[in-house]
């Protein structure tokens, strides 16, 4: 099945990140967005044309990003 978009949580814990997920999703042109609890400017691997979320977010927050992603 085709996936529309991707919401990457930043860090998975354990000094481990989504950052070869997002590699590898960018290379099959799939939209992505991050959402981490830290600072935007720790997420060194996040595209500047990439959404961001911060936690703790809204529904309404995630429900806006994925329309933008898969519109």
């Amino acid at each position: 099945d085709k996936i529309d978009a991707a919401l990457l949580d930043v860090n998975l814990g354990h000094g481990k990140t989504t950052e070869g997920i997002a590699k590898i999703l960018r290379e099959r042109n799939i939209p992505i967005a991050f959402i981490t609890a830290e600072a935007p400017s720790s997420v060194a691997f996040r595209k500047s044309e990439e959404p961001l979320i911060r936690k703790p977010s809204s529904t309404t927050a995630l429900m806006n990003c994925i329309e933008r992603l898969v519109a």
